[in-house]
């Protein structure tokens, strides 16, 4: 006798049993043999498809960062970054969980880094419980809402830290009330709204958790989906609707009491500004994972869906946009030549998406970090990978700059070292800069400050390039007569360093200059004997 369907006013879904599942042309591949082989064919398939893809933007700087206490460790520690965004302020906010002792969860801890323009460390702040990062939202003065999963305490845990990477206030939640914070979205009105799980006490289920809090940090309201024993849900993000209504998306995971039958549905509710539920919608499927992964209001109306379409060994992104009622419009799937799942999905500065993961360098051996861009249909612009086809690279988030340029981060390692650490890198614009209010757009040409300074024998000029160009670096003395030309010509985009040898210059006051990208930047610098 077949076990009744939990969710009868939802569209009907085909019984299968768990093998046909997970295997929905198990009718025709019937060996693990066959099955291997078309996995890899599919993803040699999709490697030829990166291939035809037009290539992203070049790299401006990619920075390797670990935590100190970690490289001295004689287990294997881990760090990975998991979100990065640009700050209002033009710094960068990265987070991530790291292992600090090769251990399981008890050895987790979240931590947070701010960088500036130029993938400088501003700040450090890790969190001293055990606790896992899973998502990090930048704030208007320089700060963030880091929202984590608490495992010392239970429960979801929400975190405002200002600029400077103190801890304005926390909120704990009891695992009831939200579990774990999946994605933290800002609110309109300066509050925020923070998606997870919660777990249900003296029960085999968990739930969708939705809550709300002012600026300050007080809880306004929370709601929890519940769709009974045997099941659990996830929200994975959260978009606010033009008249303050909340619509979120996940999914919801049933089986039957024997765990012999299994429902997956795809979901996507919307809520009142006090946390009513104004529609759920579901759309259910029988040979394949699909999971809500992010949201974004759609130009137009409506709203914007990325999925995670998944069966084992292939996974692809899947878009889909609704109505303001919830109806689909059109949904497709996005071919970006990859074999793995999407890690992050966020909207571009001119109304199209970007979207990080994974893709095979070496089928079944290596793999590296792709960053794709997508117009506003869905439709894949360009294509660029980050890795060395040597070290094995994973992308976990991505953003746009101010500067119409892009940015990546996730983690790295190879059989050289003996941990994993994590980057950020920071990729050149390929287009016109955005309008980002009073925030200060990446200059084309930096010069840095002279070190040591005051000198004696000599020192060292350090300047950067947002792109490759012409530049002139010279050194003035008081009376604004040149003393001497450090270069002057083409150079490439990034880092360049001089050397200025001031054995035959008196002691004294120095001006140096430079002139790059149309722009002119003058610095002081004092010879002392």
């Amino acid at each position: 006798m077949r076990s009744q369907d939990p969710h009868p006013d939802l569209p009907p879904l085909k019984w299968r049993k768990e093998k046909d599942l997970f295997f929905s042309f198990n009718f025709f591949f019937e060996g693990f043999i066959m099955r291997t082989v078309l996995v890899l064919l599919l993803m040699l398939f999709e490697v030829g498809c990166v291939c035809a893809q037009p290539r992203g933007p070049d790299s401006l700087w990619t920075g390797y960062y670990m935590q100190p206490s970690l490289q001295d460790s004689n287990h294997w520690p881990t760090e990975t970054t998991v979100a990065v965004e640009e700050l209002d302020d033009g710094g960068i906010i990265s987070g991530g969980t790291f292992n600090i002792g090769g251990g399981g969860f008890e050895d987790d801890r979240a931590i947070v880094r701010k960088l500036d323009g130029r993938g400088r460390l501003i700040w450090t702040h890790v969190f001293d419980e055990i606790s896992i990062l899973d998502a990090v939202v930048g704030t208007r003065d320089g700060g963030c809402l880091v929202g984590t999963e608490g495992l010392t305490y239970g429960g979801g845990w929400l975190v405002r830290l200002d600029g400077s990477g103190n801890t304005l206030w926390d909120h704990n939640f009891p695992p009831t009330v939200l579990g774990s914070c999946r994605s933290v979205r800002r609110t309109m009105d300066g509050g925020s709204i923070a998606v997870g799980m919660c777990t249900l006490e003296n029960d085999f289920a968990q739930g969708d958790a939705v809550a709300y809090l002012t600026e300050g940090g007080a809880l306004m309201w929370s709601h929890q989906f519940v769709n009974g024993r045997f099941s659990m849900t996830e929200v994975h993000d959260a978009a606010e609707a033009s008249n303050g209504d909340i619509v979120v998306t996940g999914r919801t995971y049933s089986m039957s009491p024997d765990t012999s039958v299994h429902w997956i549905y795809f979901m996507v509710a919307r809520m009142n500004r006090v946390g009513q539920v104004i529609w759920e919608r579901h759309v259910a499927t029988d040979y394949a994972y699909i999971t809500g992964q992010a949201i974004y209001p759609a130009a137009g109306g409506g709203f914007i869906v990325a999925c995670s379409y998944e069966f084992p060994g292939i996974s692809q992104l899947y878009l889909m946009r609704i109505d303001d009622n919830g109806d689909s419009l059109w949904s497709r799937q996005v071919s970006v030549g990859r074999p793995l799942g999407p890690s992050d999905f966020v909207r571009a500065n001119d109304g199209g998406y970007l979207t990080t993961g994974n893709c095979w360098c070496v089928p079944g051996v290596t793999w590296e970090a792709y960053l794709a861009k997508l117009d506003s249909s869905g439709t894949p612009s360009w294509f660029t990978i980050v890795g060395n086809g040597v070290a094995m690279y994973e992308g976990w988030a991505c953003g746009p700059t101010c500067d119409g340029g892009y940015l990546m981060a996730g983690d790295t390692y190879d059989v050289t070292r003996p941990y994993r650490g994590s980057f950020v890198t920071r990729l050149q614009p390929d287009g016109p800069a955005h309008s980002c209010g009073s925030r200060p757009l990446l200059k084309v040409a930096e010069l840095d400050q002279n070190y040591p300074n005051p000198c004696n024998a000599s020192t060292r000029i350090t300047m950067w390039l947002t792109m490759p160009g012409h530049a002139r670096l010279r050194v003035f003395n008081l009376l604004g007569r040149q003393v001497t030309l450090l270069h002057e010509g083409e150079l490439p985009m990034g880092t360049s360093q001089f050397v200025l040898k001031a054995e035959s210059l008196p002691s004294g006051s120095y001006f140096y200059q430079l002139e790059a990208g149309g722009s002119v930047q003058t610095k002081k610098m004092i010879i002392l004997r």
